[in-house]
């Protein structure tokens, strides 16, 4: 009777070490992905910042008075902000861009702005894309924060829910500045 007993307990601990080690798979490569992601939206945020940088001259040499941009790549620095505030405050830099721009047409006809401004569009796909393969592998990754049994194994090992990317689009933008104009 004792021998059956120890029997069913040596294969109740295998089925549950089985169960963890798959959960705890799982998770692992959810994070390893997650982690891909955002070292790749990292770069992408450093090469939009160098784009920025080597924009802002340009501007102060057409427009003395004109500030905003380099008051957002000041603030970054600064601060020491993480790669969802850094995308945050990218993305007002280029609203900053777009309105510059859509108001002195002119420029589009510079060949230097030019260049930047086609590398900032490459570099718009490039964040979309990366915040796109995060946001999917976060989904995952909150899937199994959910679900029974995996949601015990995140408990144990004490993981919690993922932020998303917010999906900020050009579109809100130009609705909600219009409507600020009326």
């Amino acid at each position: 009777m004792i021998l059956y007993i120890i029997v069913i307990a040596v294969i109740a601990i295998s089925l549950l070490l089985m169960i963890f080690t798959i959960y705890y798979n799982k998770y692992q490569f959810a994070m390893i992905r997650i982690q891909e992601a955002e070292n790749k939206i990292n770069k992408s945020l450093k090469e939009k910042m160098s784009l920025f940088e080597r924009l802002i001259p340009i501007i102060k040499e057409k427009f003395k008075d004109e500030n905003r941009l380099l008051d957002i790549i000041i603030k970054i620095k600064d601060n020491h902000l993480n790669n969802f505030e850094i995308n945050k405050e990218l993305q007002k830099g280029s609203r900053i861009i777009n309105e510059i721009m859509d108001n002195n047409v002119h420029l589009y006809e510079e060949e230097n702005i030019k260049k930047i401004m086609d590398e900032l569009f490459m570099n718009k796909q490039e964040i979309e894309a990366g915040e796109s393969f995060y946001n999917d592998n976060v989904t995952i990754f909150n899937k199994l924060i959910c679900s029974f049994p995996a949601n015990l194994v995140g408990a144990i090992l004490h993981l919690k829910k993922k932020e998303f990317y917010e999906k900020e689009t050009e579109e809100i933008y130009e609705i909600l500045k219009d409507n600020y104009k009326e």
